[in-house]
């Protein structure tokens, strides 16, 4: 496989002048962060008994998780549109989509939004509109082949395998961290990048504290 590293574009860091956001203590030994680096090198970790898991532990937290994120993460979605070339057109897989704090802002940015997370506690705190809600995770997204234009990951696994297969010719990722590597759910960019394929290349930088990489794919798999 191809290094990561020789296929990704990094850009000065920028700010918007918000407030960033306090990165999570302990991140390197959280949960979160080991599931993360597990189910990206080997999705077969995914087991049914770790995905009710984590679905548990965004149930619990869902009560009072607008209230512990009071500022959207919007500065880093923006800077990945606007530097990363991302397209404002066509269907938009938002994964991981919580209680629909970014929802709005990609709906204004797509024809078609659908938002998937694996929690229900987080979707039904979620506004009703905009976007098409649905029960399901990353490793087993409801959708046909070659469905989505842009998939937008905020603070959610990456399951590679499964990306490419519902992404259309010339798709998408944007993965985004809030808190860049102080987020429990964190890659850095050249191990999305190389996670996704010898075809895939990708840009990256770091905005009002958090971090993000739009990766491309630029030959056939």
């Amino acid at each position: 496989m191809v290094s990561g590293a020789s296929r990704v574009v990094h850009l000065p860091p920028v700010t918007t002048g918000a407030e960033p956001p306090t990165p999570s203590d302990d991140v390197v030994d959280h949960p979160m962060r080991h599931m993360t680096e597990a189910v990206v090198a080997d999705a077969t970790r995914w087991t049914e008994t770790e995905r009710r898991a984590v679905a548990s532990f965004f149930d619990d937290l869902a009560p009072e998780w607008d209230e512990r994120h009071r500022n959207p993460s919007t500065g880093v979605l923006a800077d990945a549109w606007l530097r990363g070339d991302v397209p404002s057109t066509g269907r938009l897989l938002e994964v991981g989509s919580g209680t629909g704090r970014h929802s709005s802002w990609l709906a204004e940015r797509a024809d078609e939004l659908l938002c998937v997370d694996v929690a229900w506690q987080m979707l039904t705190r979620a506004p009703a509109a905009p976007g098409q809600r649905l029960l399901a995770d990353g490793a087993h997204l409801p959708l046909p082949d070659a469905s989505v234009d842009t998939a937008v990951l905020l603070n959610a696994f990456l399951f590679p395998a499964e990306l490419r297969r519902v992404l259309r010719p010339g798709g998408v990722v944007v993965w985004a961290n809030s808190r860049g590597a102080g987020t429990p759910i964190y890659l850095p960019a050249e191990r999305v990048v190389e996670a996704m394929g010898d075809a895939w290349a990708g840009m990256a930088s770091e905005a009002d504290g958090g971090s993000w990489v739009v990766a491309r794919r630029q030959l056939p798999d």
